[in-house]
């Protein structure tokens, strides 16, 4: 990641839980949601692609704490359901989330 994105990615990585929506983030970058959005299409990105790569890194991170279940890793990660979540780091990944501890 490089430019808005990186920043942006730094942004959600340091905020301890939920993410925020994209009007937030514009507000915090001290941008329109308009700009921010074009800005990050100009660099083959979008906000939605920033906020699974943020989860994703986050998500791996707290997997290496077994004293973590699923769900509550879920609900760190702001999903509204474990399910969710297992479901999104199959896509992430192609394994479950319990494989991949497994493998740690």
């Amino acid at each position: 990641m490089g430019g808005l994105k990186w920043r942006i990615g730094a942004l959600l990585d340091s905020l301890p839980e939920q993410y925020p929506d994209i009007r937030w983030t514009a507000q915090h970058l001290h941008m329109t949601e308009r700009t921010l959005r074009r800005r990050l299409l100009e660099e083959g990105s979008s906000y939605r692609e920033i906020i699974d790569q943020t989860r994703q890194a986050r998500a791996k991170r707290l997997l290496m704490n077994a004293q973590l279940s699923i769900e509550q890793i879920s609900d760190l990660l702001g999903y509204t359901d474990a399910s969710s979540f297992r479901h999104a780091f199959r896509r992430w990944t192609g394994q479950t989330a319990n494989a991949y501890r497994r493998q740690l």
